[in-house]
């Protein structure tokens, strides 16, 4: 059985040798972590706020770049919607085999009146993409979130499923809607 993820699909995808160094050889390859840094840290905050913390005092605790970018996200019209989830790890078998897709979506939301899922992926130090759906990210996410409907306790199709990434503190975003 194999795990596969977002990072190990893109890297495949824009170059074979790194990852065959970092995923068949497991050789370390440092990063830069201020962005990775930065991102935890608003990912973070925005689940707390999502799940009913008070956040007077973690808000003081953070930088203001942090601030910038999830003050931005409370803008976003998502916010409007239900809350479903927050930082759902999630592990779903690629079809019939044995092998798994893992990862970790940011946030789900429901739209009541369509009655759709929307997942949004904050993106706060990089780019998104401008064409979501040649990215494993949007694929695996929303196949992953619709095969776990069942565990979930959910339903819903094809179509009532959307995915969004969510470049931070601008909003520009783009989206993909699922289908067969």
């Amino acid at each position: 059985m194999e795990n596969y993820t977002n990072s190990m699909l893109k890297d495949w995808k824009t170059c074979k040798n790194k990852y065959y160094f970092k995923y068949i050889k497991k050789i370390y390859i440092p990063q830069k972590e201020n962005n990775f840094e930065l991102g935890k840290k608003v990912h973070a905050l925005i689940s707390y706020y999502l799940n009913g913390f008070d956040m007077n005092i973690m808000e003081k605790t953070v930088n203001s770049e942090i601030l910038e970018h999830y003050h931005s996200i409370l803008k976003h019209p998502f916010l409007n919607q239900e809350y479903f989830l927050s930082e759902w790890g999630f592990n779903v078998n690629i079809g019939k085999t044995n092998n798994l897709f893992v990862g970790r979506i940011d946030a789900i939301f429901y739209d009541k009146k369509n009655n759709k899922y929307n997942i949004a992926d904050w993106k706060t130090g990089m780019k998104i993409p401008e064409n979501p759906i040649i990215e494993p990210q949007a694929q695996i996410y929303l196949y992953s979130f619709y095969k776990a409907q069942k565990d979930l306790n959910i339903k819903f199709k094809y179509d009532d499923l959307s995915f969004t990434f969510i470049q931070t503190p601008s909003l520009k975003e783009s989206k993909l809607i699922f289908s067969k």
